[in-house]
């Protein structure tokens, strides 16, 4: 790894583990949950795309409630995934997933309307949801705290009270 006491470490079907300073595996994520949880983030993800961009112009008495829960909420489902889990992959698939939906539907079907007009609002839910994406991924990894890892006691004997 690049931070001082931390390494990778690939055993078998397990990848991504952190190591301690003293050697000992802090943890170890296995590529296949890693692999299900992004897919399940960008079913998330797609969904709140296409939820959000259904609802993102709604307006009640000129005030657009609307874009900012979407908005909101969006920021919220990617951060969520960002501190939930130690990889950027869930966040990133579901980042990806809300804005490829956010895409396409802004996109004028023949003879159709359009979801995502050319106006203030339809503006801010296309560049809102991406500015908290590129925020949220490249936000670093959460520092530790004192409480996230059990110390194990020194081991006792003769010369050790």
């Amino acid at each position: 790894g690049g931070t001082p006491g931390t390494a990778s470490v690939v055993l078998g079907d397990e990848v991504l583990s952190r190591v301690g300073r003293g050697g000992d595996v802090v943890d170890r994520v296995s590529r296949a949950s890693l692999l299900g949880s992004g897919a399940v983030a960008a079913l998330v993800g797609a969904l709140a795309g296409l939820v959000l961009t259904a609802v993102h112009q709604a307006a009640e008495d000129g005030v657009p409630w609307g874009i900012v829960v979407a908005v909101a909420i969006a920021a919220a489902l990617l951060a969520g995934l960002r501190l939930v889990f130690d990889s950027r992959l869930p966040a990133l698939c579901a980042a990806v997933a809300l804005l490829a939906v956010s895409f396409w539907l802004s996109l004028q079907p023949v003879g159709g309307s359009v979801l995502v007009p050319a106006n203030p609002t339809g503006y801010a839910w296309t560049y809102g949801p991406l500015a908290v994406a590129v925020i949220v991924l490249a936000w670093p990894r959460r520092l530790p705290r004192a409480g996230d890892r059990l110390d194990t006691p020194a081991p006792k004997g003769p010369d050790r009270p």
